[in-house]
């Protein structure tokens, strides 16, 4: 809530939704950088890059949670 205070706490089984919607956003990413690969492919590479990245990050997030 706004004060701080944990109103619900989610299991760890949930927890596997953070990687799982980071992948979806890697596969939207590909085909959005396949996509524009013949346009601008400084885009293409930013795109698919910065999808790599947030892959990455969510996996630190699940790995630190469970630790």
């Amino acid at each position: 809530n706004a004060s701080g205070n944990v109103d619900h706490w989610v299991s760890s089984s949930a927890l596997w939704r953070v990687p799982f919607g980071s992948f979806m956003a890697l596969a939207i990413g590909m085909v959005l950088g396949a996509f524009l690969w013949q346009r601008d492919r400084f885009a293409a590479r930013f795109i698919i890059t910065s999808m790599c990245l947030v892959q990455l990050l969510a996996w630190v997030v699940v790995i630190d949670q469970l630790w």
